[in-house]
């Protein structure tokens, strides 16, 4: 049986992939050349957030957010970016109803940045959701396995942590920011 698809279909799947591919690369790259600068997290993440308003809306996704006022970094602006576009984009790929994010002073040189959802899935092993072209049975045709891989990757280009939690109907991602860039 063959699968057409109409030109505005597959030019959507094709920009789909090239978005992960290029944030592969960018992973790859993006080491050697990092830009740091003072953002205050707090406002961008809402920011982002706000971003995707319509798309989670329109998968009936609820948002809470715990957002501790004004904190600030000095980071890659862009690696930043991407990895909340990375968390979000699973939210509307696997989030069943409700979501949570915070973002908190965590000690002096860091800070907690955690997203949870509700899912239908059932508890997945920890370890294989951050490896490369990892999908579980239930992932939607369009699902690359690279976003938690890319994440990884760049939270750790950014000196910080990442844990994934996973248990029955929730999934947990938990990153450590530092609030300044590693010294060398």
């Amino acid at each position: 049986m063959a699968i057409t698809m109409g030109h505005n279909a597959t030019k959507t799947a094709v920009n789909y992939y090239l978005r992960y591919l290029m944030d592969f690369n960018l992973v790859q790259t993006k080491a050697t050349q990092l830009t740091f600068e003072p953002i205050n997290v707090s406002q961008f993440l809402e920011q982002e957030l706000f971003i995707f308003f319509d798309d989670l809306t329109a998968k009936k996704i609820v948002v809470t957010p715990k957002i501790t006022p004004n904190l600030t970094l000095t980071t890659n602006k862009l690696l930043l970016q991407r990895i909340i576009q990375n968390i979000v984009g699973n939210w509307l790929k696997y989030a069943d109803k409700t979501a949570t994010v915070s973002l908190k002073q965590r000690d002096e040189q860091h800070l907690a940045l955690v997203f949870s959802n509700q899912t239908t899935l059932t508890a997945v092993p920890n370890k294989p959701v951050t490896q490369q072209f990892f999908t579980t049975a239930a992932a939607d045709t369009q699902s690359t396995g690279l976003g938690l891989t890319i994440v990884q990757s760049l939270i750790t280009t950014l000196g910080g942590k990442m844990q994934v939690e996973t248990t029955t109907n929730c999934f947990t991602i938990s990153l450590v920011l530092r609030t300044q860039p590693p010294v060398d």
